[in-house]
């Protein structure tokens, strides 16, 4: 997506951008099915945050949200820029996505 001059928006790894995130990497699970590993490159994701995922145009609901520490995750009511976390249930989202805020489409490419 380009921004007004036709350059690709960017955005700084910091909590007053608009909420960001990038998907860089899928894990299998026999019981819990496709669990995603995101980084929040920017803004900040509160617990039960809508975002749209650009890369396959669909929304996703985000809740039960937690913070990685190896493998135990803590649940957080909101995560920062540079935080990483995964998650279970989700409908589309996959290995390279990028999901943010409606209003602020990105496209992160790492």
């Amino acid at each position: 997506m380009a921004s007004g001059n036709g350059d690709a928006p960017k955005r700084r790894e910091t909590d007053n951008e608009p909420v960001s995130l990038y998907v860089f990497k899928t894990l299998s699970d026999a019981f819990s099915g496709r669990i995603p590993i995101y980084k929040v490159f920017s803004g900040v994701l509160k617990n039960d945050a809508t975002l749209q995922n650009f890369s396959r145009g669909s929304q996703e609901k985000l809740a039960h949200i937690s913070s990685m520490q190896g493998k135990t995750a803590t649940p957080v009511p909101e995560l920062h820029a540079g935080d990483i976390w995964r998650r279970c249930q989700i409908k589309d989202t996959l290995t390279g996505d990028t999901l943010g805020d409606k209003s602020a489409p990105i496209h992160i490419r790492e």
